[in-house]
């Protein structure tokens, strides 16, 4: 079922458009053909400041990457969502802070055509917050973890760049960590229980984990980096 336009969409990407990258269309609409047509950013069109760059893929409604930005003023991170309805409550996140982010950048694009604006070893860091842990099967190839969308990282992502992943499923956990493995990354931490782990200290919490924690559930994370 197509999900319902959100109300009033067009004006608050309008009003927020400040935040949002353009995106330059491409000859298909297949992801195979559109990634090969290369649009790199020249970023110093659109940060004031030449920063390391970070990515999160599927900042949801933006909660990570407002405070990420507060907390890094020496980082340019880039927040990517696919959905139209969700991306615009994380741009209106972002022009509500106080102050307002200079080094925060929203992206509308799915996974699949990232290294289109993105050189090759780019990226200093990658953020898999709550992806949606899509069942084994024939969904498998949409999890953010399949090898497939591994190799796009190791593509963006500088030598010795890192991944941080966030799950509250013990199955994405475990499959992610495997598939990591075994696509060049060195998995430097695998914590099953954030919460009781020294990473706590510098976490960012994000809407869905502050709901799974009130819930009394474990929040896995890994750390992976790229091998040099």
């Amino acid at each position: 079922m197509r999900q319902r336009r959100k109300h009033n969409l067009d004006a608050h990407l309008e009003r927020c458009k400040r935040f949002l990258l353009p995106t330059a269309p491409a000859s298909s609409e297949n992801a195979l053909i559109a990634v090969q047509e290369k649009a790199y950013f020249d970023w110093s069109e659109y940060f004031p400041k030449n920063l390391p760059v970070s990515l999160e893929i599927g900042c949801g409604k933006g909660s990570f990457a407002v405070e990420f930005s507060r907390r890094n003023p020496n980082k340019n991170l880039v927040a990517v969502e696919r959905n139209a309805n969700i991306i615009v409550s994380a741009l209106m996140a972002a022009d509500a802070a106080e102050p307002q982010p200079t080094n925060l950048l929203f992206l509308h694009s799915p996974c699949e055509v990232l290294p289109r604006y993105f050189r090759p070893g780019e990226v200093q860091e990658i953020f898999l917050n709550f992806s949606t842990p899509l069942p084994k099967g024939p969904y498998v190839r949409q999890r953010l973890t399949h090898p497939r969308f591994l190799a796009l990282y190791q593509e963006m992502l500088a030598p010795g760049g890192k991944i941080y992943l966030k799950t509250d499923s013990q199955d994405f956990f475990e499959y992610s960590k495997e598939q990591l493995a075994e696509s060049g990354f060195a998995v430097l931490r695998a914590e099953t229980d954030l919460y009781q782990s020294d990473l706590i200290e510098n976490n960012i919490q994000t809407e869905y984990e502050r709901r799974f924690v009130n819930m009394g559930l474990p929040i896995y994370e890994i750390i992976a980096e790229k091998k040099e």
